[in-house]
Order: C-alpha cells, then structure tokens, then sequence
C-alpha cells in the first residue's frame, strides 16, 4: 500500500515512516524541509500542507493518507491564533481536497488530533464521553480539522481514523530527538533501532492500545489499510 505520511520528519512522522516501511507498505513522505536522512526507497516531496498543488500531486496516486504535519504548542496559540487555524484547518481541508481528486475510490486517512480539544476536564481520566470544550485556538483549530474530517467520511468518499493523541515518548534511530542531522548523534541505520511511542507504542505500532480514537469503518488501523470502506456511519473506539 502506498501512504503519503504529511509532517514525515516530526517525532511522530519518522516513525510512522519506518512502521510502515517495516509493515511492507510504500510511504512517501511529504516534508516542510529535508532536516532528516530517509532511505532511498523512500519518495520525498518537499512542500507545504498549505500549498494545494503541492498535495494534489502526492496524493494524486496513494492509497490512504497519514496526516501528521501540524503547529502544535497550545501556548504559542495564544498569541498566534491565525496561524494555527490556517495550518491545522486549512491544511487539513487542502489534504482532503487533495484526496477527493485523487485516483484512489476510497482513500483512508489517519488525522492526528490532540487531547487538548478536551481543554481543562473536571474528572480524570478523560473518556471520550466527555464533551470537547478546547481552551486553546490550537486545541479549537484541531477540533474544527476533525469536524472536516468526519464530515468528509460520512459522506462515504474516504475512511478515516481520527486519533486524539496525548504525550509521545520514546526514540527514532537511538536519539529522543529524530530530526537532528545524523552527524550529530553519531552513526545512523535504517530501519532505527530505537522505539518510538504515543503513550505506550500506540500510533507507530498501529494498536488501538493506549490513544482515544474515533474510526469510521474500519475501526482499527491496521483494517483501516486493507478493509474496503463498509459504510459511512461512524463508530467511537477508546482505550486505556
């Protein structure tokens, strides 16, 4: 299967690259600028989730898409909230649109959001009954980005998984920190030996473990890359 993998050299992105890799499937990585090495089998697009030619051509022949790239500091929101919106709403919207032009009948998308739409619960531990009421114009714009996602799945042109994420910990390749230029940390390998995760291993292991997670058909991630499209009524998943 082939997966353009947007924000590919984040913390987030270079693993999800390398599960996938490891998984048999072809990603392609959609980057802001090249600050990490990939291997060779991997196609590379420099570009911006702003820029709609730009994703209409790397979508333009995938099968399913995992829409990672994002601004993401809740309190640099505050004070920058246009920003945000324009990447988090507007990028997603242009990711959609890139989809609904491309060959594939039924593309997939996987849409990292963040647990910040939940802005400042009452109850711990959060579950996905509690009613979003973000506080932040990043939590707001992810929110909204969902909004467009799950609208756009009902209508049965996609199937999407929308992953609200809390904290990622873990290593790409060794180091904390997978963007640095290799020459900095000492010799680099592909596939990384270190292990990267969304809480427990979550995202870049494709379990359903240890994220909240809301999935129109199918309900797990990796039936989200092989099931055909069943029908367009969502259904809610949530763990641990």
């Amino acid at each position: 299967m082939r997966v353009l993998v947007t924000g590919a050299t984040g913390f987030v992105g270079r693993a999800v690259v390398r599960r996938l890799l490891l998984a048999g499937h072809q990603p392609v990585a959609l980057v802001h600028q090249r600050t990490a090495p990939f291997p060779g089998s991997v196609p590379v697009i420099i570009g911006s989730v702003l820029d709609q030619d730009v994703l209409d051509e790397a979508a333009a022949r995938v099968d399913a898409v995992c829409h990672l790239a994002a601004t993401t500091r809740g309190r640099e929101s505050l004070a920058d909230p246009l920003r945000y919106f324009r990447v988090n709403v507007d990028g997603t919207l242009n990711v959609l649109e890139a989809l609904a032009k491309a060959d594939t009948p039924a593309p997939r998308i996987v849409f990292t959001s963040t647990c910040l739409v939940y802005g400042e619960p009452a109850h711990q531990p959060i579950s996905e009954a509690v009613v979003p009421q973000p506080t932040s114009p990043y939590g707001q714009a992810k929110l909204a980005a969902e909004w467009a996602v799950a609208a756009h799945a009902r209508t049965g042109a996609a199937g999407a998984t929308i992953i609200r994420t809390f904290n990622a910990a873990g290593a790409v390749g060794g180091s904390p920190t997978p963007t640095r230029p290799a020459s900095s940390r000492g010799p680099s390998r592909w596939p990384p030996a270190g292990r990267m995760s969304c809480s427990s291993t979550a995202m870049a292991r494709w379990s359903a473990s240890t994220y909240t997670s809301m999935t129109w058909p199918p309900r797990s991630l990796p039936r989200l890359m092989r099931v055909p499209l069943a029908s367009a009524a969502p259904t809610t998943s949530a763990a641990g």
